[in-house]
């Protein structure tokens, strides 16, 4: 046999796909959606409102989302004819537009929170709201998952914020009864990769209304 095929025959990728196995669509998980906003007259690290939270009960709903996209930009530069291609600066593409599925549920929980939060970002009945830089602690988190349910890899998504709810369709002559979805869209400004379970919290004190000043680790799974 050629050392080829003895390297990635059928033999071979047998071996491999059991000491490996393979990712699973349903292995992605959104964890925990924390959204809070600054004070601008404050110190940005210690004054901190926060708007709202979509938690792990709520997320049981989530149907679909994607793993970010990570990239380079590369820059050409010219010498004796030939273009090098020299690596730039880290782009963060979809940041802008990055969209979850839910199942609605039937008090609608999720898209009035949603509606909430983008209400506190702009108040179209008095016309002002939050809309500077999100804070850097407004995050969701999302996670892969093994098989047995741990969670090894964690995708923190920094300074998002609603940008759309999306629409929800009813139709009254429908003789299915099916459960209705809704696409939330997203945006965020980077993402940070985690290794696993002890790496789901952020280190920082907040005002969260009702509760004071909460410290230390907020836990976001």
């Amino acid at each position: 046999m050629s050392d080829i095929l003895n390297k990635q025959g059928i033999q071979s990728f047998y071996d491999v796909a059991i000491r490996n196995d393979f990712a699973r669509k349903h292995q992605f998980r959104i964890l925990n959606m924390d959204f809070f906003t600054n004070d601008p007259s404050s110190n940005i690290n210690l004054n901190l409102n926060q708007i709202g939270a979509i938690g792990p009960n709520d997320l049981v709903y989530m149907v679909t989302a994607n793993l970010p996209e990570l990239s380079v930009a590369s820059n050409k530069v010219p010498y004796a004819g030939l273009d090098f291609n020299v690596p730039g600066c880290v782009k963060f593409p979809g940041s802008d537009n990055y969209q979850i599925k839910f199942r609605l549920p039937q008090n609608h929980r999720i898209r009035t929170i949603l509606e909430n939060w983008m209400n506190q970002i702009f108040d179209i009945q008095t016309t002002t709201g939050n809309y500077g830089i999100p804070s850097r602690f407004s995050n969701f988190v999302a996670g892969l998952l093994d098989n047995n349910g741990n969670v090894i890899k964690t995708y923190k998504f920094v300074g998002c914020f609603a940008k759309s709810t999306g629409t929800v369709e009813y139709d009254l002559g429908d003789d299915t009864n099916n459960v209705i979805d809704f696409t939330a869209t997203l945006a965020y400004q980077w993402f940070e990769v985690g290794s696993g379970d002890n790496d789901i919290s952020i280190g920082v004190s907040v005002n969260v209304p009702g509760l004071g000043r909460v410290g230390g680790n907020v836990p976001l799974g």
